[in-house]
């Protein structure tokens, strides 16, 4: 049995995992109430995570992710503050000097122990003849996916990653028989669920890709569509009859008390004002004056 989307969207961000009640105010004070809101906040660009890049290839300031073995491990300071320091050399025997700040926690990590093979992301520089990156991304080898990582606008406080890890979540509530609608409408194009999973849960196809460019078609066609509906909605409304309020003496002794005689003008959108009344449709007027 298919499932109506749209009843996921309308979910509250709370149901989302990770996102507490502290989170969630955060969101809807930026507009963010519900599933659909937060699954509308689309990558702002792509990192293309698709390869390691050797020592020896590495470039100033342009990211890469390299791997290699730990060759050592130490810390600098005392505390919370302190500073780990983790030197990683690859297949080549090139090293790469890795800095974290406030991360001591990273001493006790036995996934970073000396002799353990891990990859880092990050954005290397030359410092002293070598090569270093500060705070980059890591992990094991065999938990790295190979692929296009999308990138988050930080919202209402929260970084993009967080972001990206909601918006994963949030993906998860809505279930594969979820549907739009419009779905069966647009012959040749994705789904609005496979849409949305292409544009946030894709790691092969890059921003440049046919399918991408589909799923943003897709979900402007949703938003258009939705639009239109909407304004056919209001003006079926504006249709729908009403009590008619016909003309009365007491307008007519209100106009004649007037210190003032009407111009023809104003007593020419009088009129018109008093058949819109007087005809029981709905009036949908926009009335400008000068004050004189």
């Amino acid at each position: 049995m298919n499932h109506h989307i749209y009843s996921s969207f309308f979910q509250s961000v709370e149901h989302i995992d990770g996102v507490g009640a502290v989170s969630a105010k955060k969101l809807q004070k930026k507009g963010y109430h519900n599933i659909g809101d937060l699954l509308f906040h689309l990558p702002k660009s792509w990192i293309d995570d698709r390869s390691i890049t050797p020592v020896s290839d590495l470039k100033t300031k342009q990211a890469a992710r390299i791997q290699g073995v730990i060759e050592q491990r130490r810390s600098v300071g005392f505390g919370r503050k302190a500073t780990v320091h983790i030197t990683v050399v690859d297949d080549s025997g090139l090293p790469v000097h890795l800095s974290f700040f406030h991360a001591s926690y990273m001493m006790r990590d036995a996934r970073l122990q000396e002799g353990q093979t891990i990859s880092a992301r990050g954005s290397p520089e030359r410092w002293n003849h070598q090569w270093q990156m500060t705070h980059p991304e890591w992990s094991s080898p065999n938990t790295f996916e190979a692929g296009w990582i999308p990138v988050y606008a930080s919202l209402a406080g929260f970084s993009g990653k967080k972001i990206a890890l909601w918006i994963k979540n949030a993906l998860k509530l809505i279930p594969d028989s979820g549907q739009s609608l419009l779905d069966g409408y647009l012959s040749g194009h994705p789904s609005l669920l496979s849409a949305l999973r292409m544009i946030h849960l894709n790691k092969q196809h890059g921003p440049d890709s046919l399918l991408l460019s589909q799923a943003h078609t897709r979900l402007q066609l949703e938003e258009l569509l939705v639009y239109l509906k909407l304004m056919q909605t209001r003006r079926n409304q504006a249709e729908i009859k009403t009590s008619p309020l016909p003309a009365s003496a007491e307008e007519e002794l209100f106009i004649v008390s007037l210190p003032f005689a009407l111009t023809p003008p104003q007593s020419h959108v009088w009129k018109e004002i008093g058949n819109d009344l007087a005809s029981g449709k709905r009036m949908h007027r926009l009335l400008q004056g000068d004050v004189g």
